[in-house]
């Protein structure tokens, strides 16, 4: 059997395994396909996704920067939605994947337990975003309790997070933190 009818037969299989062959995948033309891996394999399934935003969980709660920047495109945008003077205004910006890898490297500096309570993970029916939302029981470097709400979206393309959006509540950051720039006194 050749390659290409090879891959081509993989590629229908794993679509009929996650259950994406519905009336609306049967109707999407060649052009609108998900992009596939060199194995012939869809990267933007929901079962995809779902897994890939595991992964990266998995890479945060292990510590591994490395496998964390292997899932992050070179070009990633990080943004924490709800910033701490409390205004509609994105919060900080991270651009670039040591950006965003090192914010998370940060985190974990600061809060060395980071323990996800209630972890909800959900993918778009178009594979291209995933939602994580938890409650977090973290402790900080000086072994106080943070505990605070997180939805966390991440977009992707490709088996890349190209964007992460962090929804936390500030109020409660500030008060463990209250020294931080943009925390009022």
């Amino acid at each position: 059997m050749k390659k290409s009818v090879r891959l081509l037969l993989a590629a229908a299989v794993t679509l009929a395994a996650v259950g994406t062959t519905t009336a609306a995948a049967a109707s999407t033309s060649a052009s609108q396909s998900p992009a596939v891996s060199e194995r012939g394999l869809p990267f933007d399934t929901p079962w995809h996704t779902e897994h890939r935003t595991k992964a990266f969980l998995n890479a945060f709660d292990e510590r591994d920067f490395g496998a964390l920047g292997r899932l992050v495109d070179r070009n990633a945008r990080l943004v924490l939605r709800l910033p701490l003077d409390g205004s509609q205004d994105p919060g900080p910006g991270y651009v670039g994947r040591d950006q965003v890898v090192g914010y998370f490297h940060t985190v974990t500096e600061n809060m060395p337990v980071t323990t996800m309570v209630d972890l909800r993970i959900s993918a778009s029916a178009d594979g291209r975003s995933s939602f994580v939302q938890f409650d977090g029981d973290f402790r900080t470097a000086d072994g106080r309790p943070y505990r605070n709400v997180y939805i966390w979206r991440m977009d992707w393309r490709r088996g890349k997070v190209t964007s992460f959006e962090e929804y936390g509540n500030p109020i409660t950051y500030c008060r463990t933190f209250p020294g931080t720039p943009g925390c009022s006194a």
